[in-house]
């Protein structure tokens, strides 16, 4: 039974000699990690600041890790109480939750049985080196986000969990905390902010206590928003974070020098409510489509990436949902060679994203085209009632 239980997870994996580029993408990112692992660089010092400091000394406003709850810090010290283990526990870790991301992008997002394209999956190998080698934890956030999804769509309680983990290890899919209450899903919702909340103020107060636990709550935000590039527009204080952020949101504020500030203000909030607005109402309207729930998803996470203020080529990894769930299907006779031509030049764009410009190309380009697939798909079809 064992056996065949790891037959059938190695088909979902690597189904067809072209799936290897996964395997190759999984497997490079993880010697990357290893080598700068091992040099103490980037993300990894970072781990080693939270797991041997405490959390005020070391995530203030000021300080370069921002955006990560307090409870994440517990989270991370297993790693260095493992001395010379504790590294390639995290890289397993990581392999194996990006092996859990491709089995759920090939449950989900490619309907029918039908084969992904081989440069889709060359498109998902890159995305997937990019997550794994700077020794982040993008690649555990996103598997355990889309599992939480998918769970809590079938109303099961145990998606709850596995979201409220999701967000304590990464905090951009806190997002889908008003997705789940705009699809019906409030009290799983709810559930779910309850049980991170209590989560990360347990695991802050184990290892500091409890009144260093709410002190590190309170100020959370204000950590947070210490970051915001649009500080430099308000408060006229650029942040520590600007010179390496490639958000949209920065991408406006540094046209100041040319506009002003007041226009790139205007500018920034009008295309955070106004994207905002259109996710909303295309979520709510989707709302009784069950068949329609991985294409949410989708819009959702790529929504989550353009609105985010700080921006990162490895968040690249939470669009793989949107990628898969759009790209063309394969007709009977293959693809035409100036459309076979176009989607092997948008699946190498990744290897490029360390550019700003790039990089929002992409995400502006998959946020779009999410919108205008759930929009057409509502047209066509007409909404659907879920069954219970």
């Amino acid at each position: 039974m064992a056996d065949s239980g790891k037959a059938r997870i190695y088909r979902e994996l690597i189904p067809d000699r072209s799936s290897l580029l996964l395997l190759i993408g999984i497997v490079a990112g993880i010697w990357r990690a290893w080598q700068k692992g091992i040099a103490g660089r980037p993300e990894w010092s970072y781990w080693q600041q939270l797991a041997t400091q405490s959390w005020q000394d070391v995530a203030g406003a000021d300080t370069a890790i921002f955006g990560y709850l307090p409870g994440f810090a517990l989270l991370v010290k297993p790693f260095f109480l493992l001395g010379p283990l504790g590294l390639p526990i995290f890289l397993l870790l990581n392999a194996l939750c990006a092996a859990g991301i491709v089995i759920m992008l090939r449950r989900h997002f490619r309907l029918g049985g039908e084969d992904a394209h081989p440069a889709l999956l060359l498109m998902t190998a890159i995305a997937l080196f990019l997550g794994l080698q700077n020794n982040q934890v993008v690649i555990p956030s996103m598997f355990l986000t889309m599992v939480g999804y998918f769970y809590i769509m079938s109303h099961s309680w145990r998606g709850v969990v596995a979201l409220a983990l999701a967000v304590l290890i990464k905090t951009l899919p806190a997002t889908l905390f008003l997705l789940l209450t705009l699809i019906g899903r409030l009290r799983l919702a709810i559930a779910t902010g309850l049980i991170l909340g209590l989560l990360s103020l347990s695991l802050t107060a184990i290892s500091e206590g409890w009144s260093v636990s709410f002190d590190a709550h309170l100020g959370f935000l204000e950590q947070v928003s210490a970051q915001n590039p649009n500080r430099a527009l308000t408060d006229a204080q650029e942040p520590r974070s600007l010179s390496d952020n490639t958000s949209l949101s920065a991408a406006v504020v540094q046209l100041a020098p040319a506009l002003g500030d007041t226009l790139p203000r205007i500018l920034n909030l009008a295309i955070f409510l106004g994207s905002l607005a259109l996710a909303c109402y295309l979520s709510f309207a989707s709302s009784r489509r069950l068949d329609n729930a991985p294409m949410v998803l989708a819009l959702w996470l790529s929504w989550t990436i353009m609105a985010a203020p700080f921006g990162r080529y490895y968040y690249l990894v939470f669009l793989l949902p949107a990628w898969w769930a759009l790209w063309p299907k394969e007709p009977a006779n293959g693809y035409a060679p100036l459309l076979l031509g176009a989607l092997w030049f948008v699946a190498l764009l990744p290897l490029a994203s360390r550019s700003g410009s790039i990089f929002l190309v992409i995400v502006i380009g998959t946020f779009v085209v999410c919108a205008w697939h759930v929009c057409r798909d509502l047209r066509e079809a007409g909404p659907k009632k879920v069954s219970n």
